[in-house]
């Protein structure tokens, strides 16, 4: 009997590691054999340029250039640069260790409200779910954020049940790191400071229990009033925010309108079903009263965020995965009921490798459109490695590119207004991608002046239909 409990116990911990193994066993494959090194559309290319030049900034005293967000993550890969790590690889792997942090602590959490293991939910809801795995290979802030919230979670459940200082300074603590990484995790923050406030004044008189609400709520203010960034994006979005972008099928991307494929009263749910999140979430529909709804601070965060995302006018999956860690700890007695209504009828693994497969597949779908991409970038930035001159390239959409692989030509970017086009110059476009729906942008009046101020002759054919001319 001893023996077999050993053998089980042994067999558990091996199957334990197969969600590390996956996410670290698909980096190396894509790092090493496809040359991937996370950079991949403008985001990417925006925190790789702060981050070297936070770096000089802390060398040599440079001014920093203009930057939107928040600079924790950027700051951090400067900082592991005095390492003798390239910043470029040190964003990238903050990204991966922050992934199998979030993995692991779900784990813990998992342990902590179900006693259980929780290893086959996080390789099908999160190790082989594209959308949630790809923020580890990318230089983005999305995993350190998703992380520190996890973390910010996971001491507040400890705080729950045992009511210790240092778990209530832990989940503030990592609560408010996760909104200077990003500040669209405030809503989960905030829940979660307000929970952690709840539960660390419980044992105290009512009346002493007031004063601290009162002071912590000062506190709150007084920070976002000295942060004129945060004061201002709250503000920003405050105005955004609308009950008709619930239910409105137009939405702008920051560029121009486009089409919803489902209005956002439907994508503020993807967490629970969409085929990059959770592939088989309609099978946990008819456990959905087993759901865990007696942690408050757990859904109630997650319904505070998915309202907050679905009054604003932008759709983009990679807001969800803020959330996505705790949708898995939420339905995670309906996924145990059903791994045993499947086992009793001998199709849990045929369950499990159908996931897997299903799971496979859209990952090859999804990712190899976000590596053609940054295939296209380091081809196109390599057709016009010949110029290295000091000629002024006009571009937009890739023009970040062009900094991230050294390109030594400076660059006018073709959405700033008032542009002065000269002689000599070149213009980096693409005709094809910016003629639908971009007529009105400043990126299409740019070209439009351009093509009647001066002659443009096609120097070179790029990837993409991608064009380069020298303006005569």
């Amino acid at each position: 009997m001893a023996s077999k409990d050993f053998y089980t116990m042994s067999q558990s911990r091996t199957i334990s590691w197969i969600p590390y193994g996956i996410v670290i066993g698909t980096f190396f494959a894509l790092f090493f054999g496809f040359d991937f090194n996370g950079l991949y559309g403008q985001d990417a290319h925006e925190y790789y340029r702060h981050s070297r030049a936070l770096k000089d900034f802390f060398d040599s005293g440079t001014d920093l250039p203009m930057f939107h967000w928040p600079h924790a993550f950027s700051a951090l890969g400067a900082l592991i640069g005095y390492t003798g790590i390239p910043i470029l690889l040190a964003l990238q792997l903050i990204s991966l260790i922050a992934v199998l942090v979030t993995i692991a602590s779900t784990r813990k959490i998992i342990q902590l409200f179900y006693n259980s293991d929780g290893t086959w939910l996080l390789v099908l809801g999160a190790a082989t779910q594209v959308y949630f795995i790809r923020s580890g290979y990318l230089v983005m802030s999305d995993a350190l954020c998703c992380m520190l919230l996890v973390l910010s979670l996971f001491h507040l459940v400890k705080l729950s049940r045992y009511h210790t200082h240092i778990s209530f300074v832990l989940t503030v603590l990592f609560a408010i790191a996760a909104v200077f990484v990003r500040y669209a995790s405030l809503p989960i923050s905030f829940s979660f400071i307000l929970f952690g406030v709840l539960y660390w004044t419980s044992i105290w008189k009512s009346s002493v229990r007031i004063f601290v609400l009162l002071g912590a709520a000062i506190t709150v203010v007084v920070v976002v009033l000295m942060n004129n960034i945060l004061f201002d994006r709250i503000t920003a979005i405050g105005a955004e925010w609308s009950i008709s972008n619930f239910f409105t099928m137009e939405r702008s991307n920051g560029v121009r309108m486009d089409v919803n494929t489902v209005p956002n009263f439907l994508y503020i749910f993807s967490n629970f079903g969409h085929l990059g999140y959770l592939s088989f979430g309609v099978f946990l529909l008819p456990w959905l009263k087993k759901w865990n709804w007696k942690e408050r601070y757990l859904w109630m965060s997650i319904g505070c965020y998915l309202l907050f995302l679905g009054g604003l006018a932008t759709q983009n999956q990679r807001f969800l995965l803020l959330v996505h860690p705790l949708v898995l700890l939420l339905v995670f007695p309906g996924f145990q009921s059903l791994l045993v209504w499947l086992h009793q009828r001998r199709l849990k693994y045929i369950f499990l490798c159908g996931a897997v497969l299903l799971n496979g597949a859209f990952f090859y779908y999804s990712f190899s459109k976000l590596y053609g991409m940054h295939a296209m970038e380091k081809e196109l930035v390599t057709s016009l490695e010949p110029l290295k001159d000091d000629k002024i390239i006009y571009s937009f959409y890739v023009d970040l590119a062009f900094g991230s692989y050294d390109l030594p030509n400076p660059t006018e970017n073709l959405w700033d207004e008032d542009i002065t086009f000269v002689r000599g110059n070149y213009a980096v476009f693409n005709p094809v991608i910016f003629s639908d729906g971009w007529e009105e942008t400043p990126v299409w009046k740019n070209w439009r002046r351009l093509k009647a101020e001066h002659e443009l002759k096609e120097v070179k054919e790029l990837p993409e239909n991608w064009k380069l001319y020298r303006i005569e």
